[in-house]
């Protein structure tokens, strides 16, 4: 356990090959936090400031990692999940003005992304790439220079749902390049007009116009389903 400890100036806080670690209310400047090769581990309430490459790093097959009610800001990817780490949890933190993605996962198993703020990013506030299954739900992703969500290089057997987030503000809502299996429902993005999808989501546009013509402005909601197997 590590908690209520301050870290400045370092370059990592490294956990490697733990098992029911907990990183809690630390206070990281320049440096942040890293999770590789480990299982069960809890990163939360904690405040990270300035960091490059990510500030929360979940790596090298991590498993069941919970990374919630962060508070990161500035710096390069807040956070950024990758090489085949599994079942991973991002929920209720704050990230804002990160120069690169805000949320990034790459080449991982599953994961849920629900109830985070995302705001005033340099690129995109949420990037897939080369994901298993994955839920976004409920999340708000505001005023970004990139895309709100940015799903690119999926498999065909890739599913993705986002589902009752607000996006509002960024360049563009969602964009896709090779988006693999997705389902919106339930999204706001009323915010984002005129720029709601680009690349290979811009057919979806005319569908979701019509949809608000006939029903109104999409309203929030959040689906409960989880796209990973509860193997605790």
């Amino acid at each position: 356990m590590i908690t209520d400890s301050a870290f400045l100036d370092v370059k990592a806080l490294a956990l490697i090959s733990t098992t029911s670690a907990t990183v809690s209310a630390n206070t990281l400047a320049g440096g942040g936090i890293v999770i590789a090769h480990s299982r069960g581990a809890d990163v939360a309430s904690n405040v990270v400031s300035d960091a490059d490459p990510a500030a929360i790093r979940v790596t090298k097959g991590s498993d069941q990692t919970r990374i919630a009610g962060n508070l990161i800001l500035r710096g390069a990817v807040g956070i950024f999940v990758d090489q085949a780490s599994q079942t991973t949890t991002i929920a209720q933190n704050t990230l804002a003005a990160q120069t690169r993605s805000a949320l990034q996962l790459d080449k991982i198993g599953c994961a849920q992304v629900s109830e985070n703020l995302v705001a005033q990013g340099r690129g995109a506030g949420l990037s897939l790439s080369a994901t298993g299954p994955v839920s976004v739900a409920g999340n708000a992703i505001l005023n970004n220079a990139g895309p709100g969500i940015l799903v690119r290089a999926q498999t065909t057997q890739a599913r993705v749902q986002i589902t009752g987030n607000l996006l509002s503000g960024n360049h563009e809502g969602l964009r896709g390049a090779t988006a693999g299996r997705l389902t919106l429902t339930g999204n706001d993005l009323e915010g984002q007009l005129p720029r709601l999808f680009a690349g290979d989501l811009a057919p979806r546009t005319f569908a979701w116009l019509e949809d608000r013509r006939s029903h109104g402005p999409t309203r929030r909601w959040i689906d409960p389903a989880a796209p990973c197997a509860d193997d605790r």
